[in-house]
């Protein structure tokens, strides 16, 4: 499935996620901490849909739906285990 930016865009900003938690997704997902969903940070979340690594089946989109968040809090729970 093709990265659609516009329908990305569209869907994550109607989400209506604070500048903060979107900073927090950013950093997830390993884009530029702006605050905004820019191109740059739907192309992060798409990669990261696509990684063979997470439990998750994804179809990637680079939208942050429930699947994208569960993903978020699975590796934050991991990352607090090992310390």
């Amino acid at each position: 499935m093709a990265l659609n930016y516009y329908s990305a865009r569209n869907y994550n900003n109607n989400r209506g996620y604070s500048q903060q938690a979107i900073g927090i997704i950013q950093t997830f997902a390993n884009a530029r901490t702006t605050g905004v969903f820019d191109d740059q940070t739907i192309k992060a979340i798409y990669e990261v849909q696509q990684s063979p690594l997470y439990p998750f089946k994804f179809e990637p989109d680079g939208k942050v739906g429930p699947k994208t968040l569960g993903l978020m809090i699975l590796e934050f729970e991991n990352v607090t285990r090992m310390y």
